[in-house]
């Protein structure tokens, strides 16, 4: 859905300089709005968001402003915002980026909602990036931005199926319960724990930066477990749990699951890709089906009624050929298939831009 939210994620993505503060990007993006509609903020002062509204706009935990809402439907005011669009595309905004952004925007917009047609046609016929940004404001401006950051979905006996909104590591390093949270980490069957940076010129690459994996042994690092003693313990687990004659850099079976306790969490990682010759990590979907039957077989033995956080499986780097819809709904099957083995409550946790892609989002 186009709502504020989404529309200054995928503006940001087009900005001069990307890695600008939100609170500044935001403010400067509602700049040509606030500046035709003549928005000012309670005592008649200037309207400004600060850090702290801006990052709850960001997250859907608030509604656009009423100020900005109420004077959507002057007369007129969608010319004016197209001109004072002009400075923005001046200063903040790469105009080369017009179909693109164009692109990226309609999509955002569902055309079987009848209150949405409308502007996805209109934004599909702009003509330059001033009209096209001044449509995209008073129709993101307009739609509700609280976003739905979880339900769920399935529920029998002890165990149920969810989803959620957010970081998955905040399940994990987070933690404030007593009970110990777990969280499944998808790896390559080697199970390697160095992060390839961008900075580092190899042939072979390890595990990307970007990826789950990455990310948690980034963590982990800055936690204080450094990556010998990673590679120690995961190494001491295999063993225990059978593999004794595992050695390190051996490729273990799919679905193999390493158990690793840090603070309030147990990760489980979950062996799914493997690399090719090239470097790539690769699996199937029939593979990725099949490992996550193994983790939920794991779950069933060792999860004793604690909360199991999965992130989405198989899309991205994994080259199965799944899109963000394929992966939820797997995991969403997998789960309710073998209901016998949930005997907690398992999340499934999605980036807040994943969510939108799949549909999970109410319309506003």
């Amino acid at each position: 859905m186009l709502n504020l939210s989404t529309l200054v994620r995928v503006a940001k993505r087009y900005a001069y300089n990307p890695s600008m503060q939100n609170e500044r990007f935001i403010n400067a993006l509602l700049e040509p709005y606030v500046t035709a509609a003549k928005v000012t903020g309670r005592g008649g002062f200037d309207f400004y968001l600060d850090k702290y509204r801006t990052s709850k706009i960001l997250a859907g935990k608030v509604d656009t402003p009423l100020a900005l809402k109420n004077v959507r439907l002057q007369h007129g005011l969608e010319e004016r915002v197209a001109r004072e669009c002009a400075v923005l595309f001046d200063e903040t905004l790469d105009p080369s980026f017009f179909e693109f952004i164009k692109a990226d925007l309609s999509s955002l917009v569902d055309a079987s909602d009848s209150r949405q047609a409308q502007l996805k046609e209109r934004l599909s016929d702009a003509q330059s990036p001033e009209s096209l940004m001044a449509t995209a404001l008073i129709g993101a401006i307009g739609a509700r931005n609280i976003r739905d950051d979880g339900a769920c979905f399935w529920k029998k006996g002890p165990g149920s199926l969810c989803w959620k909104c957010g970081d998955l590591l905040h399940y994990g390093f987070a933690n404030r319960k007593k009970a110990r949270n777990l969280v499944a980490i998808p790896v390559d069957c080697t199970f390697k724990t160095h992060v390839t940076r961008d900075y580092e010129c190899v042939t072979i690459k390890e595990v990307s930066e970007r990826s789950v994996h990455g990310q948690w042994l980034t963590r982990m690092a800055q936690s204080g477990v450094l990556e010998d003693d990673l590679k120690e313990r995961i190494t001491n687990v295999l063993r225990s749990s059978g593999v004794t004659d595992y050695r390190e850099g051996d490729s273990c079976p799919r679905g193999t699951v390493v158990a690793i306790d840090a603070n309030r969490a147990t990760y489980l990682l979950l062996a799914v890709t493997r690399f090719n010759e090239r470097g790539m990590s690769e699996a199937t979907a029939e593979e990725v089906e099949d490992s996550l039957r193994s983790l939920m077989r794991y779950y069933d033995e060792n999860g004793q009624g604690n909360d199991l956080y999965l992130p989405l499986v198989g899309t991205g780097l994994s080259r199965s050929n799944m899109d963000k819809r394929d992966s939820f709904e797997m995991i969403r099957r997998v789960v309710t298939d073998c209901s016998s083995f949930v005997g907690g409550k398992v999340t499934i946790v999605v980036l807040p831009e994943d969510a939108e892609e799949i549909g999970l989002m109410k319309r506003g």
